[in-house]
This record gives structure tokens, C-alpha cells and sequence, in this order.
């Protein structure tokens, strides 16, 4: 059952990357800036039960 929780969350995660990604096209915001946001937003992620 657990696994099926990460694997939701995986997709999730995967999901929110494109997301944020596909934003960045338009911002044109430096790597590092968007590897912070990313970094923050999976072990936000990973932390939810």
C-alpha cells in the first residue's frame, strides 16, 4: 500500500516539475534559482503523509 502512496507521489512530483519547468520558459529564471524551487517543492512533497 505504501508503494502505491509513492508512486502517486512520484507522479505528482513529476507532474509539478513539468509544470514549473514549463513556467520557467516564460520567467526565464536562472538554474540555480529553479533547482531551489524544484529541491523545495519534493521534499514538501515527500513530506506530506
Amino acid at each position: 500500500m505504501d508503494q502505491n502512496l509513492d508512486e502517486k507521489k512520484l507522479d505528482k512530483i513529476k507532474l509539478r516539475i513539468l509544470e514549473m519547468e514549463t513556467d520557467n520558459i516564460v520567467k526565464k529564471e536562472s538554474n540555480p534559482a529553479m533547482e531551489d524551487k524544484i529541491r523545495k517543492m519534493i521534499i514538501s512533497e515527500v513530506e506530506k503523509r
